[in-house]
């Protein structure tokens, strides 16, 4: 229950402005927010991944936007991946990560959108502890700009 305040005999509810409450209430709107402006690009997405995730190439599944950190201020295509759920679980929870499923990064750190080759290359680091991994990592040459972001925190 919120405490009141009496005013010339009028009740009023304090101003929250700055209480944990209404910071955690702005967070989830601005997190609304995102969700919404990335479901704007499920179209495009969809077009450019022929309705396939971006790193297993898997149809048929449910997809969602994945955005590949870090992440501008506005969504953008170009920044965005489409993934399938089990990519997008394993891949904000290492511990759930199956080494063996990852092999698809053989073949996407070769596409041609910018933001598949820095999830690829990323998570091939991660696995470099894999004779498979460090080879496709050997194998490959990045443009700087991809090299460059590739290295950013995320």
């Amino acid at each position: 229950m919120t405490p009141t305040k009496r005013f010339n005999g009028q009740l009023k509810k304090p101003k929250l402005f700055n209480s944990p409450l209404a910071l955690m209430a702005k967070g989830f709107q601005a997190h609304q927010e995102r969700q919404q402006q990335l479901g704007l690009l499920g179209k495009p997405l969809a077009r450019r991944a022929q309705r396939r995730c971006e790193l297993c190439e898997a149809a048929g599944v449910a997809l969602q936007p994945y955005e590949v950190p870090p992440a501008p201020a506005e969504p953008a295509l170009e920044t965005t991946l489409l993934l399938c759920d089990t990519c997008t679980e394993q891949i904000e929870d290492s511990r759930k990560r199956q080494p063996a499923r990852w092999r698809c990064l053989e073949s996407a750190v070769w596409s041609t959108e910018p933001a598949v080759q820095v999830a690829a290359v990323r998570l091939l680091r991660q696995l470099s502890d894999h004779d498979w991994a460090r080879e496709t990592l050997q194998g490959i040459d990045l443009e700087p700009e991809i090299e460059a972001w590739v290295v950013k925190e995320p």
